[in-house]
């Protein structure tokens, strides 16, 4: 019994790259929430711009959302090592410029006006790697320990993207309390390698020649941005929340 425990906890731990991933990316995702007042300052957008200042929360959620359909067929198709550490590097290349748009102004002054957008289109890109580790991450931990039944499996990628959403406020705000809230995302590099390092120790993937439907994916990938962005705009009920939600029907009968 005692070598059965024992077997089970080195496959478990053996997943632990693969979820420690899945919990920085969703860690991100409600990180911004408390350090949300002082990026705002430091853009120079006001108390009275809360349309405005939501897109940090909404970019990343349509970018985290729009990738899942993709990622099942590429990651078959080059391998989910190779599929993982790419994610792990758009997000890592979105943290990078995150932090850059806080010097964005200083550095091209007469586009001072643009600093803010290149944090949300940075937050994009962020997103599109985090939210890719997900449906990776399920192909991949059956490949890896395939001991291990499904629902465990499932359970611990879905509790580490939960806990990373339930930690990300308070680590944003011992983080703030101290630094700056550049360093929310500066830190992220670090966590980046070591996980790609710890990636990098499995064994060699096999590739399946797979078909990539990326007409498909794309409109799927579309309809859940449009969806999300017509949710985002209930609260106002506008022109805007109407188009949005007219496009995502017209693309979900595409899909039919």
């Amino acid at each position: 019994m005692i070598n059965t425990f024992s077997s089970n906890l080195k496959s478990y731990l053996y997943l632990f790259p693969l979820l420690f991933g899945i919990f920085i990316a969703a860690d991100d995702q409600t990180v911004i929430v408390t350090i949300l007042p002082e990026l705002l300052m430091d853009m120079k957008i006001g108390i009275n711009e809360l349309d405005k200042a939501s897109w940090t929360i909404t970019g990343y959620l349509i970018g985290y959302t729009a990738v899942l359909p993709l990622m099942g067929n590429i990651s078959d198709k080059i391998g989910w090592k190779s599929a993982y550490i790419i994610s792990l590097l758009i997000f890592g290349l979105g943290s990078i410029f995150i932090v850059f748009s806080s010097f964005f102004t200083d550095i091209f002054p007469h586009y001072a006006n643009y600093s803010y957008w290149f944090m949300v289109f940075s937050r994009f890109i962020q997103a599109i790697g985090g939210g890719a580790l997900i449906p990776i991450s399920i192909g991949a931990a059956s490949k890896i320990v395939p001991k291990l039944s499904s629902p465990i499996v499932f359970g611990l990628i879905g509790a580490s993207a939960e806990a990373g959403g339930v930690i990300g406020p308070l680590w944003g705000g011992i983080i703030t309390h101290f630094v700056s809230w550049e360093w929310v995302f500066i830190i992220n590099i670090p966590f980046i390698i070591l996980t790609i390092v710890l990636i990098l120790k499995y064994p060699k993937v096999e590739r399946k020649k797979s078909k990539i439907d990326l007409f498909n994916g794309t409109i799927f990938a579309l309809f859940i941005a449009a969806s999300t962005l017509g949710f985002s705009r209930i609260g106002y009920q506008d022109n805007k929340m109407y188009l949005f939600f007219i496009i995502s029907t017209l693309l979900m009968i595409l899909m039919i």
